[in-house]
C-alpha cells in the first residue's frame, strides 16, 4: 500500500514539474506621424496554437507560455502582421516589444 502510493505521489511531481510555464509580456507601439503610439486591442499569438492575448489601453499584453522556443504573431486590421521569435524559460518573464508598420494603400 504504501509503496503505491509512494510511486503514484513520485509521478504526480514529475508531471506538475515537467508543465511549467513561463510568461510572455511587452508593449505594441506604432509610430504615426513621427510620435509613438500604443496600440490598444491588437492580438499577441503563439503561432500554431490558440494561446495569446490582447492588448490593454496603454498597448500592454501578458500570458502564461510552456517553456521553449516559440514564435509570436502580433497582427491588427490595417497594420503588416509581424512575426517575432521568442524564447521562454519556465518560472521567468520574457519581455517582447513590438512596433507595428502600418500597410501601404
Amino acid at each position: 500500500m504504501f509503496r503505491n502510493l509512494f510511486t503514484a505521489t513520485t509521478f504526480l511531481f514529475a508531471i506538475i514539474s515537467a508543465a511549467q510555464k513561463g510568461t510572455v509580456a511587452g508593449t505594441i507601439t506604432s509610430n504615426d506621424a513621427g510620435a509613438i503610439q500604443p496600440m490598444p486591442f491588437v492580438n499577441v499569438l503563439v503561432k500554431g496554437t490558440t494561446i495569446g492575448a490582447t492588448t490593454d489601453l496603454d498597448g500592454k499584453f501578458s500570458f502564461p507560455v510552456e517553456a521553449g522556443t516559440h514564435t509570436l504573431l502580433v497582427s491588427f486590421v490595417g497594420y503588416e502582421p509581424t512575426e517575432r521569435p521568442i524564447t521562454v524559460k519556465a518560472d521567468a518573464r520574457t519581455i517582447t516589444d513590438v512596433e507595428l508598420k502600418s500597410m501601404a494603400v
